[in-house]
C-alpha cells in the first residue's frame, strides 16, 4: 500500500511540471441553449495545484462572466493523458442583471482531460449541472479545449 501512495505520489508531481494556459471554445454551430452552459474561456493550470478560469456562460437570453478560482486534483489516466478535477474555491459572476455576484465554499465546477504530448482535451462542465440542481436532463456540457505550457 505505502508503494502505491508512493508512486502516486511521485507521479503527480510529474504530470504538470509547467503551468498550462488554456482555451476553452465551443462548437460554432451549437444552438443556444435554455441554461446557462460555457462558451468560450481561458484556464490557467498552475503545477502548484491551482487553478484560474475566466469564461463566458451562454443561455439564449442571458450572458455571464464567470471568473473562479481554486484547487486542482491531477490523476494519470494513461502514461499521456491527465484527468484534473476543478475545485473552485472563489466564484465571481457577473450576469446582464445582477453584478458581482460572490461564492466562497469549494465545490468541482469541471474536469480537464489533457493530452500533454499535443496540448488537446476536453473540459466538462459539472457546475451547470450543480445550478440546475438535477432539474435539467441533459448530457453534461463538453468543450473542446487547446492548451500550451508556459514559463
Amino acid at each position: 500500500m505505502l508503494l502505491i501512495i508512493t508512486l502516486q505520489a511521485c507521479s503527480r508531481a510529474s504530470v504538470l511540471d509547467h503551468n498550462w494556459i488554456c482555451q476553452i471554445s465551443r462548437p460554432e454551430s451549437e444552438k443556444c441553449q435554455s441554461i446557462l452552459v460555457i462558451k468560450q474561456g481561458e484556464l490557467l493550470l498552475n503545477h502548484d495545484g491551482t487553478f484560474k478560469l475566466d469564461a463566458f456562460f451562454e443561455a439564449c437570453y442571458e450572458k455571464v462572466k464567470v471568473m473562479a478560482s481554486g484547487i486542482t486534483q491531477t490523476h494519470i489516466a494513461l502514461s499521456h493523458i491527465v484527468e484534473i478535477e476543478l475545485t473552485a474555491e472563489t466564484i465571481q459572476q457577473d450576469s446582464s442583471h445582477k453584478k458581482g455576484k460572490r461564492e466562497n465554499h469549494p465545490r468541482t465546477i469541471g474536469f480537464v482531460n489533457l493530452e500533454r504530448q499535443s496540448g488537446r482535451g476536453s473540459y466538462s462542465d459539472v457546475w451547470e449541472a450543480i445550478r440546475m440542481k438535477g432539474l435539467y436532463q441533459q448530457p453534461i456540457t463538453r468543450r473542446a479545449l487547446q492548451c500550451k505550457p508556459v514559463e
